[in-house]
């Protein structure tokens, strides 16, 4: 699975996104992250909020233990 995993300036923060648009906020204030992300529903920009249920807790460790399995 491919993962993009970005860092917001200046704060503990930031997201992990994966192609099919589930998402994860991590770091010590990982909710810092948030207003930095919008997510689109049929390509309209729509607010985090609007896509609660791509959030996906604990996504990038997930990622991390699909490669670890790889072959």
């Amino acid at each position: 699975m491919a993962v993009t995993l970005r860092a917001i300036s200046g704060r503990d923060a930031g997201y992990v996104l994966t192609p099919d648009g589930s998402y994860d906020l991590v770091g010590g204030d990982a909710q810092a992250a948030a207003p930095y992300l919008r997510c689109s529903n049929h390509g309209v920009a729509s607010a985090l909020a609007d896509c609660g249920d791509r959030l996906v807790p604990g996504l990038l460790a997930r990622v991390i233990r699909e490669l670890n399995a790889a072959p």
